[in-house]
């Protein structure tokens, strides 16, 4: 795992500054501790930070072919390269490392732009091909590992994280008010933006090509258009159980030790239990609790299968002070934030996991394949209720402009709308109805479509399958890669721990797309097949007990221990006076919260996270602040 950056100035009689490539590097140390490198062309600068997980001693980048005309930095990890090594010295290759970042570049020089495609495994990646003059860039199919980027009639500049991008001194920091709305309507920002004008984000199954000033994007994988498996239930469970214990024991490839995030839910304990049968002995396992809260505490369900695998158990205790404190040093760490409380107890977890191992599998992705989450039946039944008051509809929208309280609001919006319209990834927080009540009429007026025009094409791209799987393919394309991803890649990296994702292991998640509904939803209840199966390795108390994802006690810490903050940042003449929010809003959240009418604390959390982020990356950035605020009119 590792931390990559680049400029490649447009005039090439421009070479790149070495100390602005080191600046720009020193920004994300936190990605790659063990090793740092650079490579220098004229116009092309590539920075490498590693964190050495294989070939420890031969792995150094920016990493070369035999004859030095293709050079790459790269980060993830390629769980097939010992097949790639073989493949590619049977056609001639020759390697001097054991390293898969030069499965990377002997692949490229085989396949050309469609190595992408003999690749298994998390990546990001920049190649500079002197000969072609080129730049080639990718990302891995499912989005695990970031890639951003600037371009400009200047120069083009990538990072895995924003903040080199800043640094380079290319770019002004702007808001991006599409990416605003997007951010506070679903918690993230989705798609091919980023919260900054002008920084885009490569994205997952992708890849680039810059030749001549001249930038091309193209698309390598989809899984949306894989037929539905005509085989009989019990073969679709064993193909099932072959290829997910195919997929942990490739994730454990490493010269490095190596544990589990075990949070006492199926999907993690499955990794802990496939670990154990493919014979990895020791296994660290590593939870989250917190004080205070022992209705969100699950550490019972990780203690029973850490004591039933016989691993080294290791709990950190989460508190509301650590919470807050960690919250803004997350924040002036990354320039882009997402809305996330578990990610503040997973970064708390990963330097706790530090100590002991350098590589910590986890369960994300699982919900999204196999048709995990609650909201995929309750978004059938909605449809139904839809169908079945549209008579009603005029009365019901009627009601709509009546009614203060948000959840109703939502509901009334869900009932009215199609699917395509009311759902908005699985974070769904704002509805068209809510989103009124939350912005100023200045902020709304000024703004497109970004939102509703990105969940629009990627419905139209799977108009033909069946509700559940729309469902689950838009999810992957925004929650899974711009939230749950992100959150897990941000976190982990800050602590300097490489995280593994088994279940979104490409050809797993090929499989899983062919499963029939009831294989995924089976009495109300998602991921029936992966539990059926699963009957064999855990107990059923663990398999079968009741989803809870990740659940932080922010309702209560945000009515007692964290109150008095949020108020301070919301109510501050400062954040009203940007214009984007209505402050009546604002009051009404804060007073319902503290009260304990409703639970706002998602809401607070979203506000609190882009008040701080603005002032640490838009207050702080040197420019002009009237081109980044909103007029408020009196």
């Amino acid at each position: 795992m590792c931390g990559i950056a680049g400029i490649v100035n447009q005039d090439r009689s421009h070479p790149v500054n070495p100390e602005l490539l080191r600046a720009m590097m020193r920004t994300m140390t936190h990605r790659g501790p063990d090793d740092s490198g650079e490579y220098l062309a004229g116009n092309v600068g590539f920075g490498h930070l590693r964190l050495s997980i294989i070939d420890l001693t031969g792995g150094h980048q920016p990493l070369a072919n035999e004859d030095d005309t293709i050079w790459i930095v790269f980060n993830g990890e390629i769980y097939n390269f010992p097949e790639l090594f073989r493949e590619l010295q049977s056609l001639g290759h020759t390697f001097k490392t054991h390293c898969d970042t030069e499965a990377i570049v002997h692949a490229y020089e085989q396949w050309g732009f469609d190595c992408v495609k003999h690749l298994r495994g998390m990546f990001a990646f920049a190649l500079h091909d002197q000969r072609q003059d080129l730049i080639f860039a990718a990302r891995d199919r499912l989005g695990i590992k970031p890639f951003y980027y600037y371009l400009d009639g200047k120069a083009f500049v990538f990072a895995s994280e924003i903040k080199p991008i800043l640094q380079s001194g290319c770019v002004t920091p702007r808001v991006d008010f599409e990416a605003v709305e997007s951010f506070v309507s679903v918690g993230y920002v989705p798609g091919t933006k980023s919260i900054f004008a002008d920084i885009y984000k490569l994205q997952p199954a992708h890849y680039l090509i810059l030749q001549r000033g001249q930038l091309q994007l193209r698309r390598y994988w989809d899984f949306n258009n894989i037929p539905r498996s005509t085989a009989a239930p019990a073969d679709q469970l064993r193909q099932l159980d072959e290829k997910l214990r195919e997929s942990v024991k490739r994730h454990l490839l490493s010269d490095v030790p190596l544990g589990v995030f075990l949070s006492g839910g199926v999907d993690s304990s499955a990794i802990v239990a496939l670990m154990a049968e493919a014979g990895t002995k020791e296994i660290e396992t590593f939870s989250v609790g917190f004080q205070d809260a022992p209705d969100s505490n699950e550490l019972q369900y990780a203690r029973q299968v850490a004591n039933l695998y016989h691993t080294q158990h290791h709990e950190y205790i989460l508190q509301p002070g650590n919470f807050l404190d960690t919250l803004e040093e997350l924040t002036k760490m990354f320039a882009e934030p997402v809305v996330e409380g578990s990610g503040i107890a997973l970064y708390q977890l990963s330097k706790c996991a530090k100590s002991s191992v350098t590589v910590a599998l986890s369960g994300e992705g699982s919900d999204e394949i196999f048709a995990g989450y609650h909201l995929y039946s309750r978004f059938i039944k909605l449809q139904q209720i839809g169908r079945w008051t549209a008579p009603l509809r005029p009365a019901i929208n009627r009601l709509k402009g009546w009614t203060g309280n948000e959840k109703v609001r939502k509901y009334l919006d869900w009932i009215t709308t199609d699917i395509e319209a009311g759902y908005r990834g699985t974070s769904y927080d704002v509805t068209a109805g809510v989103r009124e009540m939350i912005f100023s009429g200045d902020f709304i007026n000024r703004n497109g479509t970004y939102l509703v025009d990105l969940f629009h094409e990627q419905f139209r791209r799977v108009a033909y399958i069946d509700t559940v799987a729309r469902l689950q393919y838009v999810d992957a394309q925004t929650w899974l890669v711009d939230d749950i991803l992100t959150k897990s890649d941000r976190m982990t990296m800050a602590a300097s721990l490489e995280c593994r994702v088994p279940f979104l292991d490409h050809e797993l998640v090929e499989l899983a797309a062919t499963l029939p509904r009831d294989l995924k939803i089976r009495h109300g209840t998602g991921k029936y097949a992966l539990k059926k199966l699963l009957e064999a390795y855990l107990p059923k108390n663990i398999i079968y007990r009741k989803k809870r994802g990740f659940p932080l006690p922010l309702r209560q810490w945000f009515q007692h221990d964290l109150f008095e903050r949020a108020e301070s940042l919301l109510t501050s003449s400062k954040f009203r006076q940007r214009g984007y929010f209505n402050p009546a809003y604002i009051n009404h959240i804060l007073a319902e919260h503290k009260r304990g009418r409703q639970d706002f604390s998602r809401r607070l959390l979203t506000f609190c996270l882009f008040e701080l982020w603005h002032q640490n990356f838009i207050d702080n950035s040197g420019g002009a602040p009237n081109a980044n605020s909103i007029v408020v009119k009196a």
